[in-house]
């Protein structure tokens, strides 16, 4: 695979906020960290940072993110736009569904799996990572950091089973430039709705692809039938039983 082409990205973001301020790395220990160290030196909102590999890519709870060159793409945005209480839950779940809408288009069966990752059927091919700072009562900048395996073909022994890419749901190459700009504008329009208060419409549409409704599932100690989401982003059991954070998997 070759390099990232920024006029290919940049053309295709005309309009947009994420990715007017873009910056292409061959090679870096992680962009998350790099956004931050961005946003501490003034950098403007809805700048993007792609790195080509990853040496310390990393998901949520601390675990790592497999980050070869060449293939996928890894990418972090920096969102200036403070959110309150009632909105931060959502802002992880805006992003994967944002992510699952541009994902959509390459895999029909493209599913949000709560709170932060995108399915492909049942296997994994996107992670998302929101970091934050506070200020007062209020949260911001953010941090969203987004993996997504593009034309990767071949997955470490631990994650076969349990991973896949847009190349091999489509059964055909893709231009990763194309996928990040559909990705950026996707997430943007997603983060948008719940800046404008639309958390209604994101619920439903959540809800419309969240893996396994009416399933069984477990997380952590937890286990009974996924129902649905709450108006706050807490996932719903059977029985009423609210789950705000945790490892969701089929039992």
């Amino acid at each position: 695979m070759t390099a990232l082409d920024r006029e290919s990205i940049t053309g295709a973001l005309i309009g947009r906020s994420y990715g007017r301020s873009l910056d292409l790395k061959e090679r870096t220990g992680s962009t998350n960290d790099d956004v931050r160290e961005a946003a501490g030196g003034g950098a403007p909102s809805g700048l993007v940072i792609v790195a080509d590999a990853q040496d310390r890519g990393r998901g949520a709870h601390g675990r790592v993110w497999s980050s070869p060159p060449g293939e996928d793409l890894y990418f972090s945005i920096l969102e200036r736009r403070t959110l309150d209480g009632a909105q931060l839950p959502w802002l992880t779940l805006a992003v994967g569904l944002g992510v699952r809408d541009a994902v959509s288009g390459y895999a029909s069966d493209a599913r949000c799996k709560w709170p932060n990752d995108v399915l492909i059927g049942d296997r994994k091919c996107a992670g998302i990572l929101v970091e934050s700072s506070s200020m007062g009562n209020r949260v911001g900048p953010f941090v969203i950091g987004v993996g997504l395996d593009v034309n990767r073909t071949v997955f470490a022994p631990e994650l076969a089973e349990a991973a896949t890419s847009l190349r091999l749901a489509s059964n055909h190459s893709l231009t990763r430039e194309t996928v990040l700009a559909n990705v950026l504008s996707a997430i943007e329009a997603r983060v948008d709705q719940l800046h404008a208060g639309q958390r209604d419409a994101l619920k439903r549409d959540l809800t419309s692809h969240l893996a396994w409704i009416g399933q069984q599932v477990l997380i952590d100690q937890h286990q009974g039938t996924l129902v649905g989401i709450d108006d706050d982003g807490a996932l719903r059991l059977s029985g009423g039983e609210r789950i705000l954070s945790g490892t969701l998997r089929r039992a």
